[in-house]
């Protein structure tokens, strides 16, 4: 499953209408956020319950600021609207895994 890309106009309803949700904040520029795009999109063909998006961080900074966005990458995880998990930098897939595991 692909991520969808969301922005400041979209977020609130992304997180409110999904069990489970998980955004990537990125920029273009961050080589980091290259490396955890593929491995959040593996780990979403095998969470099908949850939904992942992906914000562009330089293009919706009211996001950023909302959620106290401060590096990149930044993964927002929300269980019915409400933020439960905060993860910065880069993960693993098995770690990913281990989180939303944990969350569920």
């Amino acid at each position: 499953m692909a991520m969808s890309e969301i922005t400041n106009d979209t977020i609130a309803q992304a997180i409110s209408t999904n069990a489970l949700a998980v955004v990537e904040f990125y920029s273009s520029s961050c080589s980091v956020c290259e490396k955890l795009t593929p491995v959040l999109e593996e780990v979403s063909r095998k969470q099908l319950k949850t939904k992942f998006f992906m914000i562009n961080s330089k293009q919706n900074m009211k996001a950023c600021m909302t959620y106290k966005v401060l590096s990149l990458p930044t993964t927002l995880i929300f269980k019915k609207g409400e933020l439960v998990e905060k993860v910065s930098g880069f993960k693993t897939k098995e770690e990913m895994e281990e989180i939303i595991k944990r969350i569920i």
